[in-house]
């Protein structure tokens, strides 16, 4: 992807422009400090998801759990329904490529992903 010199200036203007506006807004500074509260939660549901996953490899439960998390209150409500386009074509590319010329699966990936997950500082 290229982006525009202009563009990070205009994105960052953006930005500053919602935040000047987000803190004259008392109920909106609430919400997030409510937010942030559950984020802790939310992150060990987050890695539980993933290291089921990796051990069961039972990628129906894990779209499933994925889905309903992304749609509990909190910090990453705004990844509601993101990456679940995804996660439900994943297997009917893979029933499409699943003959010989299929690539090979790699599920050493995710243990590495998942021995990258580290707590977030608090």
């Amino acid at each position: 992807m290229v982006i525009h010199p202009d563009d990070l200036p205009r994105w960052r203007s953006k930005l500053d422009q919602i935040e000047a506006t987000a803190d004259l807004d008392e109920d909106v500074k609430q919400r997030w400090v409510e937010a942030d509260e559950l984020r802790p939660v939310r992150d060990a549901e987050a890695r539980s998801l993933v290291a089921e996953f990796v051990t069961t490899r039972d990628f129906a439960a894990f779209r499933t759990g994925s889905d309903k998390w992304s749609r509990r209150e909190g910090p990453y409500i705004a990844f509601s329904g993101f990456g679940q386009m995804r996660s439900r074509r994943m297997p009917r590319k893979r029933a499409a490529g699943s003959g010989p010329q299929a690539p090979p699966a790699r599920p050493a990936s995710l243990e590495v992903l998942a021995g990258q997950m580290r707590p977030l500082a608090s």
